[in-house]
């Protein structure tokens, strides 16, 4: 017998809006062709057993000198 254990699907699911304002400021922090991080703080939320999607709060692009810092 298998008993290996399935593993959960998860999915994220940003909002338009938020998506919209979260990659304006992405391309905005960017000057020429320079790389751009940005991190979204999401609320976890079990679907169903097998399910589980993100959902995100808050979001956050670093500005320049934070990675001199």
């Amino acid at each position: 017998m298998n008993h290996s254990k399935k593993s959960p699907q998860m999915s994220l699911h940003i909002p338009p809006k938020m998506w919209h304002q979260f990659y304006r400021a992405m391309l905005d922090a960017r000057t020429t062709n320079e790389e751009v991080i940005g991190f979204s703080f999401c609320k976890r939320h079990q679907v169903s057993k097998h399910q589980i999607r993100y959902l995100p709060q808050a979001w956050v692009v670093p500005s320049a000198d934070c990675y001199e810092r």
